[in-house]
């Protein structure tokens, strides 16, 4: 089987859309009487001693979301990228197509040393965007080489969405990375899988989530054993193509026949953790539109979340083969 490096050498990714989601993300300095906070466990501490009112000195005012940076890590990888996401913003300024849904959500993101806190408002748009929504919008015209599908946790028409998509007749991959799923209640967690099921009938569907987002999707279907074998339990549960945990130190995928392990590279230094999860995710679907097996779209997957995360700049072609 021919390694990611080779593979880049012929790779092309084809038309990739994203959708449905979008946000502008402030990112802050948190000052008290003191000066600035530059510890989040410092700041919690001060919170719970009894401070109650906190400066944010803003920095700089970014695109954000998760579908917003699928989006353009597939741009970077050399995709015909289409945005179906909520961009009504001009801080929206992208170098490929864009469709907007409407009002984006405002996030504001508290830097700090020891992990970024972040702040959501969603907008009303976003929170009543469904499959009508994009149907209106034109993407279930599309024919794509892959979708990339976010945010089902904060979009609940995501549900329907994954539906619409089961109808459209296409073959080519849905790559769902869902968010955050902690807290998440049963009845929710069966109509999950349900629409997964439903879209996995009729298209590859492969699930990328991180370690603490799978495993509140296992509490909420009651999924218990032994991590290998309840993933496999899982993807047979969902009745999807292939589960895929991005974690260290390593990566997961299970898959009908087997789980696949792949040794996730070390960040040595982290200009931010915020974002790679999506990059992984964008570059996954990616590799699997230019019909890539699943272990070296895994390693690209990879590389290109640590590019990332090491220096906070979405990697090209180029930066991967160099990385890899």
């Amino acid at each position: 089987m021919a390694d990611a490096r080779d593979l880049l050498d012929t790779f092309d990714p084809g038309r990739v859309i994203a959708c449905p989601d979008g946000s502008v993300d402030a990112y802050v300095h948190v000052h008290d009487a003191g000066g600035r906070v530059t510890n989040r466990t410092r700041f919690g501490d001060r919170v719970e001693a009894g401070d109650r009112s906190f400066q944010l000195d803003p920095q700089h005012h970014d695109p954000g979301g998760q579908s917003v940076n699928m989006a353009i890590q597939a741009h970077e990888l050399g995709a015909d990228t289409c945005l179906y996401g909520h961009c009504d913003d001009p801080v929206f300024d992208l170098p490929f197509e864009v469709v907007s849904l409407g009002v984006p959500a405002r996030v504001t993101i508290c830097d700090f040393t020891d992990g970024d806190l972040l702040l959501a408002e969603e907008s009303a748009d976003l929170q009543a965007c469904d499959d009508e929504t994009l149907r209106e919008a034109g993407a279930f015209a599309e024919s794509p080489a892959a979708v990339c599908l976010a945010n089902w946790s904060t979009v609940h028409g995501v549900i329907d969405i994954l539906r619409a998509f089961a109808e459209t007749g296409d073959d080519t991959p849905v790559v769902l990375d869902p968010g955050s799923l902690s807290g998440l209640r049963n009845h929710r967690a069966v109509e999950f899988r349900e629409a997964l099921a439903a879209c996995a009938e009729a298209r590859p569907l492969v699930v990328s989530a991180n370690r603490a987002e799978t495993r509140g999707l296992l509490a909420a279907l009651d999924l218990d054993g032994e991590w290998d074998d309840t993933l496999l339990e899982l993807r047979a549960e969902l009745d999807i193509d292939a589960f895929v945990v991005h974690a260290t130190p390593e990566t997961l995928a299970a898959t009908a026949d087997e789980l696949l392990v792949a040794a996730t590279p070390v960040v040595e230094e982290r200009a931010t953790d915020t974002g790679g999860g999506d990059r992984f995710t964008a570059t996954l679907a990616c590799a699997l539109a230019d019909d890539w097996g699943l272990e070296p779209a895994l390693d690209l997957a990879n590389t290109a979340a640590k590019h990332y995360i090491e220096t906070g700049e979405t990697a090209d072609v180029d930066a991967l083969r160099a990385s890899l």
